[in-house]
């Protein structure tokens, strides 16, 4: 098991064909409680040189040599169900660079560090927005899901204008994005254009995707495009 902010997770295993260390420098905010990991990149093992990019919402607990359920979605789908685009290596952004594993606890550690550390707060976003452009202009082809706005978070208006920045980068800068959903879901975005998480919370089993292009900070399928099966949770 791991040990991670006093807390102890059930670590997993990096899957076999991911080759480690992965790339991943997490970094305590200082006076705080609080470690924040802006890119986590794994190699696979094969000869495609393709990078994959995830944008979620925060981190769980994964490092270099220790993975999280998360992480390991990603890195099967990059393996297993888009095989045919020869992904190389994936690599995992959040829209928040917190370390915590329970999503709905992220308003705690936002309402600290903007109250008692503000200048490490903005810092420390800043450098994480940085970082999801550079990822995104560094990517051959990306997954949108950053999640919808969780019911904790009290300033609703900040979290979405920081998503929405970067759904016009992405229409910017790239041709298309894929969007994941589950049976559960009607579509594959929810309310306000914002999309689902690879892993939400609840059991509830994202196990599609597809092509999607932004325009005008809408999503539009891609014509002609089939569903990808995701088969991570099987």
């Amino acid at each position: 098991m791991a040990l991670w902010k006093g807390t102890i997770l059930m670590s997993e295993k990096y899957p076999s064909y991911v080759k480690l260390p992965t790339e991943c420098d997490p970094q305590t905010i200082p006076n705080t409680p609080y470690t924040v990991r802006y890119s986590l990149t794994a190699k696979l093992n094969n000869h495609f040189e393709s990078k994959l990019l995830f944008i979620l919402m925060n981190p769980s607990h994964a490092t270099d040599l220790i993975s999280d359920e998360t992480i390991n979605y990603c890195a099967h789908i990059a393996y297993t169900d888009v095989k045919q685009l020869k992904i190389g290596s994936v690599t995992i952004v959040n829209i928040h660079p917190y370390y915590e594993p329970k999503s709905f606890k992220l308003q705690t550690i936002i309402e600290d560090l903007k109250t008692n550390h503000p200048n490490l707060y903005g810092s420390t976003m800043e450098k994480n927005k940085t970082t999801i452009l550079q990822e995104i202009d560094n990517a051959n082809y990306v997954f949108l899901c950053t999640g919808l706005v969780p019911k904790e978070i009290v300033d609703k208006d900040s979290y979405r204008k920081l998503i929405r920045s970067i759904h016009n980068y992405l229409e910017e800068k790239v041709e298309f994005v894929f969007l994941c959903k589950g049976d559960q879901n009607k579509q594959f975005y929810g309310e306000g254009h914002f999309t689902y998480h690879l892993n939400p919370l609840g059991g509830q089993y994202v196990n599609k995707a597809k092509k999607f292009v932004i325009r005008n900070t809408e999503f539009l399928e891609v014509p002609n495009e089939p569903e990808i099966a995701l088969t991570h949770y099987l």
